[in-house]
């Protein structure tokens, strides 16, 4: 990439690393150094040092995974249609989260450790959970949901399975993606409903919407 005059690299630079996590590439001063066509003393002006680098990059990664999530759990409950909450589940199943996913486990390990990473996974986690707890919170109060089992619980539940999945199960196709999110979807309906009745459903019948 040719050097922009008078650019703002910090957010460009963080960007950039935030993609190298993504496509599980190392993140180094010299390859954003190159990558920009710039001197690695750049790069240390806007960051410092390598460990603040990633501590941007992992920031800016975990805060987008974070505001994708609670804008998406918010938009779902606004409704108390159910269907809402498989199209969800497939969005949160999709191609598309899969890298982040990936390298939100990824920093899990890295985490281990403790330090600025840790707190950062922590936050993010926390925030998570606890759009997903408000929903299911909320429902209660509207009486969708009777369900005896604690919030919190079910929220961390909700946030961690699909990240174990992809995980365990890198290369789903997109029938098997389509599958899992309607089982997964189906599962939590089944804990959050009281009136679901298994027998009755079917993703196509029009009680959920069509797919």
């Amino acid at each position: 990439m040719a050097r922009k005059a008078n650019a703002d690299y910090k957010p460009l630079m963080t960007e950039a690393a935030v993609r190298r996590i993504l496509a599980g590439e190392p993140v180094t001063i010299t390859a954003i150094a190159e990558e920009f066509g710039v001197s690695t003393a750049l790069v240390h002006f806007y960051f410092g040092n390598h460990e603040a680098l990633l501590e941007a990059a992992w920031t800016s990664l975990f805060m987008a995974f974070v505001d994708n999530d609670v804008a998406d759990v918010e938009n779902f409950a606004d409704s108390v249609d159910w269907s809402g909450l498989y199209d969800l589940v497939a969005l949160v199943f999709s191609r598309e989260r899969d890298g982040v996913h990936r390298a939100h486990v990824r920093a899990s390990a890295d985490a281990q450790a403790g330090g600025p990473l840790r707190r950062r996974l922590d936050a993010s986690t926390a925030t998570t959970v606890a759009g997903w707890k408000e929903l299911v919170e909320r429902y209660t109060e509207l009486g969708v949901v009777r369900t005896p089992l604690d919030p919190e619980a079910l929220a961390l539940l909700i946030a961690s399975v699909p990240m174990g999945v992809t995980v365990l199960a890198p290369d789903l196709t997109d029938e098997q993606r389509s599958n899992l999110a309607e089982a997964w979807a189906t599962m939590l309906r089944a804990v959050l409903d009281p009136d679901f009745d298994l027998d009755d459903h079917g993703r196509c019948s029009g009680d959920a919407g069509s797919s």
